[in-house]
């Protein structure tokens, strides 16, 4: 019986962008599920030597140029599938347009298509080149059905094939939890309150973080909002409304966190709220769920598909909803106790393992389709 080669297009490993180096580590994380292949991961050639602790019999490292994700998988990755003789490559994002081997698009979302609001120019452009080179693979994955819907709407992939849904997962690796320092370390390294409630994500005006300083004047004054993360393009309207004393003087920024700081912040704050206007998933608030905090969304299609019933909802443009929903958790000790042991239970739903599973089986269904 024939053995595939198979690659994985894993350049965001050591330094992608912080989503998409979370999910490449976790599925590294979890390539036992492809024990049954020869397994090929592409690296960026300026991490050749940085140690990898991944490392199985059948899983080989290939390092290549990667300072630009399109060009290099329509250039580079290409000729080395060729000369490795691989027989299917996922790709993270652009699939390419030339050589033999089958090929899995996986595209992590098309916000960019369905609300261009929300991206530069430059963005724009960029992945302006999705749609046509999407309709050279084989199949397209994805991580949620609500982007399989959205994909499907604007014509990304190949018509004759479904898009395939893997979920992203949740569950701590050892790559996410290693080096972890103390709660004492992280609040004095960024000054965070005794009380307060989270967010944490990029900042951009996409995650809609107005609506959550508007809805901070609403509730106890006692309590602070910490904002984690790193400054985005877009973000205007949180520097007008912190120019108002009484919001200013209970906002905490902390910029990038580190991955071995997030559970701590997570665990210690009172809510974590996430208002963003659109998600292709959203990590954070089952990551939340998983530190025991109560979380409180925006009511839009793929939260209510990936929170359940582990989450309140509030209406994405009404800062009184978030406070309402807010304020009752902080009120009732009996209420936050059950949302966490809800979350906690939900959460258990999304592990990097399913993850895993799930890409293993969109493999073999491409695999299996074209009967190599």
């Amino acid at each position: 019986m024939k053995k595939y080669r198979i690659g994985i297009d894993a350049k965001w490993y050591h330094d992608g962008h912080t989503s998409g180096k979370v999910v490449v580590r976790n599925w590294l994380a979890n390539l036992a599920a492809f024990y049954e292949f020869d397994v090929f991961l592409f690296l960026d050639s300026k991490s050749k030597g940085v140690p990898f602790q991944f490392k199985s019999e059948n899983v080989f490292l290939v390092y290549c140029w990667a300072g630009n994700n399109l060009i290099s998988n329509l250039t580079v990755v290409p000729f080395l599938s060729k000369k490795l003789k691989l027989d299917l490559v996922i790709y993270q994002n652009f699939p390419s347009f030339w050589g033999k081997h089958l090929k899995i698009a996986f595209i992590h979302d098309v916000i960019f298509k369905s609300n261009p609001e929300y991206y530069s120019i430059r963005e724009r452009i960029y992945f302006s080149f999705l749609k046509p080179l999407s309709r050279f693979c084989d199949h397209v994955a994805t991580i949620s059905l609500n982007e399989i819907e959205r994909i499907k709407k604007y014509g990304y992939g190949p018509p004759s094939n479904e898009p395939l849904l893997v979920y992203n997962g949740c569950n701590p690796t050892q790559v996410l939890s290693e080096k972890r320092i103390s709660f004492a370390e992280i609040k004095q390294k960024y000054k965070l309150p005794e009380t307060y409630i989270l967010y944490l994500g990029r900042i951009n005006i996409r995650k809609n973080l107005g609506v959550l300083l508007k809805a901070i004047e609403k509730i106890d004054k006692s309590v602070h909002l910490v904002i984690a993360g790193k400054k985005d393009w877009k973000q205007s309207e949180i520097s007008e409304l912190l120019n108002k004393k009484e919001i200013n003087d209970r906002v905490v920024f902390t910029g990038y966190v580190l991955e071995s700081e997030i559970m701590s912040i997570m665990e210690n704050a009172r809510v974590f709220v996430f208002p963003s206007k659109e998600e292709g998933f959203g990590i954070p608030p089952l990551e939340a769920m998983m530190a025991g905090t109560p979380v409180v969304v925006s009511d839009i299609p793929v939260l209510r598909e990936i929170c359940g019933d582990a989450a309140f909802y509030a209406d994405a443009s009404l800062p009184d909803e978030f406070a309402e929903k807010i304020q009752m958790i902080l009120n009732d000790p009996s209420l936050r106790e059950n949302m966490i042991q809800t979350g906690i239970s939900h959460v258990n739903k999304f592990t990097w393992q399913q993850t895993a599973e799930q890409l293993k089986k969109a493999v073999t269904q491409t695999l299996n389709l074209n009967k190599l």
